[in-house]
């Protein structure tokens, strides 16, 4: 019966994953941006609930996933509207993709800054992108402590 919860919520997960990323490259941010919010929190809290370690590294893969596809969908929001580089308007995959990983990261290198109607979502991106790199230290954390075995001061 566990099983099956597993694999449903799983399931669940992935559902809401590609319908994620399938708004952000349909161009449907509002709704990209409310699943990813949505999304997030279920994974989390499926995260931490299991003790065994397939569903440990699972849920690892599954918010490296996560991660990817935030990126990848702010970089198609940045490419179809544009970000100012060295002074012009560029509109290319690349250079969106190397901006959406700086401002996902909160470097902030400043060679590229979004254009004025883009600042309230590069400003998300960072919030997001600080929140998610919080938790995934909690998920390596937390896949660390059931690999490494407990011992107690006795054991010694």
């Amino acid at each position: 019966m566990m099983n099956m919860k597993i694999l449903n919520e799983s399931k669940i997960m992935y559902l809401l994953l590609f319908t994620t990323l399938f708004c952000s490259i349909s161009g449907f941010r509002g709704l990209s941006f409310l699943l990813m919010s949505v999304t997030v929190p279920i994974f989390v809290s499926w995260a931490f609930n299991h003790r065994d370690f397939r569903y440990r590294i699972q849920a690892f893969i599954y918010f490296v996933v996560i991660i990817v596809v935030e990126i990848a969908g702010f970089a198609a929001l940045y490419e179809r509207e544009g970000i100012v580089c060295e002074g012009r308007l560029v509109k290319d995959a690349y250079t969106s993709i190397y901006f959406s990983i700086v401002t996902w990261t909160t470097l902030g290198y400043g060679d590229c800054v979004p254009t004025p109607a883009m600042r309230q979502w590069a400003a998300l991106q960072a919030v997001l992108g600080y929140i998610m790199m919080a938790i995934f230290t909690a998920l390596v954390l937390n896949f660390l402590n059931g690999r490494i075995p407990e011992t107690s001061d006795r054991d010694g």
